[in-house]
């Protein structure tokens, strides 16, 4: 027997597809609404210009390719197994 699956299929939507990445996406809307919270975490909060602005400093020293690729997994392992949904906004 199949484990049920934790992806859940919506319909087919093709015209939402759009040729942007996250980076992209983080740095519009924080020119359309710079002082609008983007993180919340505790009794902190972030604004999308101040996120954009920390993201800035950070990214000149990140390595391209396979490396940055597997940090990212590495990130994404760690929310997965840390995330509380009780302390997260995003607007």
């Amino acid at each position: 027997m199949t484990p049920p699956s934790k992806i859940l299929p919506g319909p087919h939507r093709p015209e939402l597809i759009r040729q942007e990445v996250l980076a992209d996406i983080l740095e519009a809307t924080g020119e359309r609404c710079p002082h609008q919270t983007a993180l919340f975490l505790g009794g902190q909060r972030l604004s999308y210009h101040a996120l954009n602005a920390q993201a800035d400093q950070v990214a000149p020293g990140l390595s391209r390719g396979i490396d940055l690729l597997a940090v990212q997994v590495g990130f994404a392992k760690n929310s997965a197994d840390t995330w509380d949904h009780s302390h997260h906004i995003l607007s």
